[in-house]
């Protein structure tokens, strides 16, 4: 999984922690770098559908591995298959969530102040 496919994920599994410093880092990433269409970003970013049915079953499920905590079901995987990802797709899912779990959590932690550049994409969360 390389470029847009894991900046989603990265910036689902971020939003979904509620992390302003990287939700807005990855955003502005696929926004900007990879050039993402933005129905695509501003869906990940608002927790809604994505347009792109494949790309909505990936955020979908790196949502979902964070809600349950890694205990997904049967169903949540083969939502995922039947999308056309393989079971290689979910591990580096749950890698790329737990590096950002740690990066969110770190950054709750520390209260790292949002850089310039990527105070365009600031987003606040109501827990903050």
């Amino acid at each position: 999984m390389f470029g847009q496919q894991q900046q989603l994920v990265k910036l689902a599994v971020s939003i979904e922690n509620e992390c302003h410093y990287c939700s807005a880092i990855h955003f502005t990433i696929l926004k900007n770098q990879l050039k993402t269409d933005e129905s695509i970003v501003n869906a990940v970013r608002n927790g809604k559908t994505l347009p792109d049915a494949k790309l909505n079953a990936l955020v979908t499920y790196a949502r979902t591995v964070v809600e349950k905590q890694g205990h997904v079901s049967y169903d949540d995987i083969q939502s995922f298959i039947d999308a056309g990802y393989i079971k290689q797709n979910m591990l580096e899912i749950n890698l790329i969530t737990t590096l950002k779990t740690i990066s969110n959590y770190t950054n709750h932690i520390v209260d790292t102040p949002l850089d310039e550049a990527f105070q365009p994409e600031k987003i606040v969360f109501q827990s903050a």
